[in-house]
């Protein structure tokens, strides 16, 4: 029994170490999100799924704008203010546009501490690259399609709905609305919220502080 899962036995209480095929398969999905995220698009996120979604996080936006436009206490200046900072949210829904391509890495199916030295090498190239263009604000970075969460991002002013969450039982194109909503739905509306509390507010319509 290994020192690391003897601490994490104490932190988490875990009891057992987790299968070799579990520990393989969040590896995987760590160090190659596009492309394993790829696969479960295909799979598992159709399109009548994406645009279900997609219509939701829209009627989510048009009704935090009413609540903000019907707001007594705000001030005049505040409200135009939030109001320029929710047309500038936006929303990624289910994966990105375009996934990595791991160009010039060449990786072996017998080949673990290789791929990964490989891919680490990768990861850090990429990494300096960015330090000299234009920042994306809907990049994706290691947010894998298949994570099951939502989350806003402060730095981007944008919000994040993985195809992972938008899966049964918390979403399905065939659910009726309320229970869509009431569900999924009240997550994201929480997550929006963050673009305007006390930490939200200190960055701009672009993530800029």
């Amino acid at each position: 029994e290994d020192a690391g899962f003897r601490l994490q036995r104490i932190v988490t209480g875990q009891a057992h170490k987790a299968p070799r095929w579990k520990k393989c398969m969040h590896d995987a999905m760590n160090a190659l999100p596009g492309d394993v995220g790829k696969l479960f698009v295909q799979d598992f996120f159709p399109v009548e799924a994406k645009q279900a979604a997609e219509h939701m996080v829209l009627r989510l936006k048009v009704a935090f704008r009413e609540d903000v436009e019907s707001a007594t206490w705000m001030r005049p200046a505040t409200r135009a203010a939030a109001l320029a900072k929710l047309h500038a949210m936006f929303f990624a829904v289910g994966a990105p546009s375009t996934f990595h391509e791991y160009d010039g890495q060449e990786l072996r199916e017998d080949g673990f501490l290789w791929n990964g030295l490989q891919l680490s090498e990768w990861y850090i190239h990429r990494s300096f690259q960015r330090l000299t263009r234009p920042a994306l604000r809907q990049r994706w970075g290691s947010t894998s399609p298949t994570m099951t969460d939502a989350f806003y991002s402060y730095t981007d002013n944008g919000l994040f709905v993985p195809a992972g969450i938008l899966q049964e039982p918390f979403f399905s194109a065939a659910y009726p609305d309320a229970r869509n909503f009431g569900h999924l739905g009240a997550i994201i509306g929480h997550e929006m919220t963050h673009g305007f509390d006390d930490q939200g507010r200190k960055f701009g319509e672009e993530g800029e502080l």
